[in-house]
């Protein structure tokens, strides 16, 4: 890799720290290449390039001032472009970790299917919401507020036990509850919304 940079001046390293343009004309032109060779070696991507090499040129002078001596440069400045290597794959790793599950196609897929637009079907689900309305305020009627606590918890997924608890009953009567008098009354009201639908 020694090979990719041109000899240096003993003072370059001055030149750069005191912000010549010389010496930053220096390094797009003399050192560019190289520095291009050394980031496409150390796995920087082809279309990413261009803008890693200006990213590289652009903190070498503030590098440079940073650092006490550097004795040879070309050897400082490949570990250098190393580290800046380096700093590119972990955030392309950042980025593709924080991109979406299924990468670009699936954002592509999302992006071909049409806008929304409300059909028949969401008026028959609106009308299927009304009549959910209407057979849950017929049933509450039919119900004691026990009742219709259990239900609720029953319709919400919870297990019997869980709706016993919660009311203060005990299991087998809550079980009793629902297969004598609450299952009952709201196929009932089920029937007589349907009729009225």
């Amino acid at each position: 890799m020694s090979e990719s940079f041109p000899q240096t001046e003993s003072n370059y390293t001055d030149q750069l720290r005191a912000g010549r343009a010389t010496a930053w004309g220096k390094l797009l032109t003399q050192y560019g290449p190289g520095i291009r060779a050394v980031l496409h070696r150390a796995g920087v991507r082809a279309d990413d390039l261009d803008d890693q090499l200006m990213n590289a040129i652009s903190l070498i002078p503030i590098k440079v001032a940073g650092s006490k001596k550097i004795e040879k440069f070309g050897a400082w400045l490949k570990r250098v472009l190393v580290n800046l290597a380096n700093d590119y794959h972990h955030e392309q790793a950042r980025h593709a970790r924080a991109r979406p599950m299924g990468g670009d196609d699936a954002q592509e897929l999302l992006a071909s299917i049409p806008e929304f637009e409300p059909t028949d079907e969401m008026e028959m689900l609106g009308r299927d919401e009304a009549l959910m309305g209407r057979l849950l305020g017929g049933v509450r009627e039919r119900l004691t507020p026990t009742g219709f606590r259990i239900l609720s918890m029953i319709l919400e997924g919870h297990t019997q036990r869980a709706a016993a608890a919660a009311v203060g009953l005990a299991e087998s009567t809550v079980a009793n509850l629902l297969k004598d008098k609450i299952y009952p009354r709201v196929k009932e009201e089920v029937n007589k919304v349907l009729d009225g639908a």
